[in-house]
């Protein structure tokens, strides 16, 4: 539906004081814009670069800026979330709230088909609007907003406030509104299908191209040209000409069909042959600026471009999660944590399932930490979806490099190197008197002498 449309529909549904921008309620005069069309001031539905073609939402889904979309929002969908609550410098995991395992309350609402409606409205609108309900401080259910449905003004307060394009001003309690890029003093964020409409009208105009000419192209294709001698044909002579060479060559079934002229009549090649046309260089290079556009290693998209040939898995997928999926992740954070009552509370995606190397790197990273007491042998077999150990032996790793000495113990050795009798700086730090069996100490230094021909000293006990 055109602007024009939209603004017929817009004065047959209103009365004749609306239509000129009166407001019979408050009997306020404003300006008419582009929201009383149907759509928001900066947000139309499709614009047109210099390629010509109309770039829209539903058709950027179709070209490489939806293949980046979908990426990200596969993947995101897909991450694990948790509520938690600080603890001091740490963080504890609590009960989630029912929303994050059904955001819109019903029976077959999933928490993965309400993220990824956000992650594509954040990256291609370059808004999220959610709708807590009954608020945004108790949730039983949070809705993704239809992005171009609501419009964001300047209360008199300097606070934000929502508009429906259709229906009453909504309660800023009740949304909760993320920009992704915004300029300077703008209370949306800027539109990214706007923002990325060259390189994907450009992209859309060469398929729209390549399918014309595998649909209209004949390889014969070209300029019949007719003799000059005799008399002009007429147009519907030309025509006729015209419509019975198509009837046989045109088309992909009627491709390499011997073509035949009479009557001095040439053809000349007019048609751009496929390899000349360097199409595949084309989708390369859309490609590429989509995966630019949003951050994300061109090798995920199945580019040879910036395969880093010289890293491995693990590396790459580093890159990927620090510069594609962080920036997205929080936003969300941000904005979901909002939703969870309590202080000090917040949701937080887990995104070690995307960050797991090979399974020798993995072996070697979490012998580490098993080692340095980071985390139990229980929790490493949870991580590789593994049951806990048996009879309670999956605490953790006790070795004489990593044990933790007695700080009583660590007490009486510090006194008794500072000159204390040794029995009563046990009994100072708590520890009963032991009784020495007479045996030689372990460790044993050599007792030097002056005179070196007497070796009677050498290997006493200290």
């Amino acid at each position: 539906m055109g602007l024009l449309d939209r603004a017929r529909d817009y004065v047959a549904s209103k009365d004749s004081n609306a239509r000129w921008g009166f407001d019979t309620t408050t009997g306020e005069v404003r300006a008419v814009d582009a929201s009383d069309f149907g759509f928001a001031t900066n947000q139309f539905p499709g614009t047109t670069p210099d390629a010509g073609e109309e770039v829209t939402v539903q058709s950027a889904m179709r070209a490489a800026m939806g293949a980046c979309i979908r990426l990200l929002a596969d993947d995101i969908s897909s991450l694990p979330w948790h509520a938690f609550r600080k603890a001091g410098k740490a963080r504890e995991m609590i009960d989630s709230p029912a929303w994050m395992d059904r955001p819109n309350g019903g029976p077959w609402s999933t928490s993965e088909a309400h993220l990824s409606e956000a992650v594509v409205s954040l990256l291609s609108n370059g808004n999220l609007f959610l709708e807590g309900l009954p608020n945004t401080t108790v949730p039983r259910a949070i809705n993704v907003l239809p992005p171009k449905g609501i419009e964001v003004e300047r209360g008199a307060d300097g606070y934000p406030v929502y508009i429906p394009i259709e229906g009453a001003p909504v309660d800023g309690s009740s949304i909760a509104h993320v920009p992704w890029i915004s300029l300077p003093g703008d209370l949306r964020g800027l539109d990214m299908v706007e923002q990325a409409r060259e390189f994907t009208g450009l992209e859309l105009a060469a398929r729209r191209w390549a399918g014309n000419f595998f649909q209209n192209g004949a390889t014969t294709g070209g300029i019949i040209l007719l003799p000059r001698e005799g008399r002009k044909p007429s147009s519907e002579e030309i025509a006729g000409i015209r419509r019975q060479f198509e009837f046989k060559h045109k088309g992909n079934k009627k491709s390499w069909v011997t073509g035949v002229l009479t009557g001095g009549a040439t053809i000349h090649e007019g048609t751009i042959k496929p390899g000349e046309a360097e199409l595949a260089p084309l989708w390369v290079h859309v490609l590429e600026e989509a995966c630019r556009f949003y951050h994300i290693p061109p090798h995920l998209l199945a580019s040879e471009a910036g395969s880093s040939l010289g890293s491995n898995s693990e590396q790459r997928s580093i890159e990927y999660v620090k510069h594609a999926l962080v920036p997205v992740l929080n936003r969300l954070e941000t904005v979901y944590s909002r939703f969870i009552p309590g202080a000090d509370t917040f949701v937080k995606f887990n995104v070690d399932a995307l960050l797991r190397g090979d399974s020798k790197t993995r072996a070697q990273i979490r012998a580490i930490e098993i080692q340095n007491r980071v985390i139990t042998r229980d929790e490493w077999r949870a991580s590789e979806d593994r049951t806990p150990a048996p009879d309670g032996e999956g605490g953790y790793l006790d070795t004489p490099n990593n044990r933790t000495s007695d700080p009583a113990l660590e007490d009486m050795s510090k006194l008794i190197r500072a000159g204390f009798d040794p029995v009563g700086s046990a009994a100072h730090v708590g520890i009963s008197g032991i009784d020495h069996l007479g045996l030689n100490p372990t460790t044993q230094y050599l007792i030097e002498d002056d005179d070196p021909e007497d070796t009677a000293s050498e290997g006493v006990p200290s």
